[in-house]
């Protein structure tokens, strides 16, 4: 139960790693974009 529940945990942190990755990619593109 608890590993199940840290696993989880662990999935979830992962996920917001790549969501906050995947943002940042997006402003990037965004300031390139408007610096042409």
């Amino acid at each position: 139960m608890q590993s199940r529940r840290f696993h989880r945990l662990s999935r979830f942190r992962k996920n917001k790693r790549l969501l906050r990755e995947r943002l940042r990619q997006r402003i990037f593109s965004e300031t390139e974009w408007c610096r042409k």
